[in-house]
């Protein structure tokens, strides 16, 4: 894989999902095509930034009940400490499963968190990485309230949470550039309902061995350098985003249907 676009798993995806807002942030600068935050996007952001300090942190003010730390974390945020320690051990004995599964005797307890990686296609940032192991882990904390039945757009079905999302790409993505260096690596997301913290554990590391995926990833990318090389007008899809919303009623176009009705009252 290799072309002349180095994009994270994030840019990749945003390509699948609307091409041409993706396009704007990416090839002309367009930085209010993704300027939006959440709620949950905040809330990732504060458990990814406790499990890569290892301990206590003090959270950004606005984490705080009226903006004052006395009261305590918002409600929404009340169980991301919770969260955390469960996280970490479930690290803790992943890891330790990954070495009895490898045959290593014993595990040294150096490991990198955030890590920043890249080859000449792709870049990214590692939540966990273990040398020892070669173990990759990925945190996902979510809205997955019974992780086996939940509805899936791209499946047209309910079905495990894991089929909803496209982590098997970054799972690809982050494989793809840290083979280069290490030739036994193991790839867990450890996924955790935020409402219940019921959890569940993945195993992505077969995608290296998808070859179906791989070919769909490459003309991706191939669509992606045509894009930017102005060989191909990206698709806009209407995704429901502030700059989908906005170009569209800037636009106002006016698509008027003439419907037929066959008379019928019931």
């Amino acid at each position: 894989m290799m072309n002349d676009v180095n994009l994270s798993y994030t840019g990749l995806t945003r390509f699948v999902k609307n091409p041409l807002r993706a396009a704007a942030y990416y090839f002309n600068g367009d930085k209010t095509a993704y300027d939006e935050t959440s709620k949950a996007m905040e809330f990732g952001k504060l458990v990814h930034a406790r499990l890569a300090a290892e301990g206590d942190i003090e959270y950004p003010i606005e984490a705080y009940a009226r903006k004052d730390r006395k009261n305590g974390l918002l409600k929404a945020y009340s169980k991301l400490e919770s969260m955390a320690v469960l996280a970490d051990k479930l690290t803790d004995k992943l890891v330790n499963y990954d070495a009895a599964k490898k045959n290593l005797l014993t595990v040294d307890k150096g490991h990198q968190r955030e890590l920043s990686v890249k080859n000449d296609t792709f870049h990214g940032i590692l939540d966990y990485f273990n040398a020892d192991t070669q173990t990759i882990i990925d945190y996902k904390f979510v809205n997955a309230r019974g992780f086996d039945h939940v509805y899936s757009e791209l499946e047209r079905t309910f079905g495990n949470w894991i089929y909803t999302t496209l982590y098997h790409v970054q799972a690809l993505v982050y494989l793809n550039i840290m083979q280069e260096h290490y030739d036994n690596l193991t790839y867990y997301i450890i996924a955790i309902d935020k409402d219940t913290q019921d959890y569940r554990i993945y195993d992505l590391t077969s995608v290296t061995s998808n070859l179906e995926l791989i070919d769909n990833v490459n003309k991706l990318l191939e669509y992606i350098e045509k894009i930017k090389n102005g060989e191909l007008i990206p698709e806009e899809v209407n995704d429901g985003s502030n700059w989908s919303i906005s170009r569209r009623n800037a636009r106002l176009d006016l698509d008027i249907e003439k419907p037929l009705f066959n008379g019928n009252l019931k």
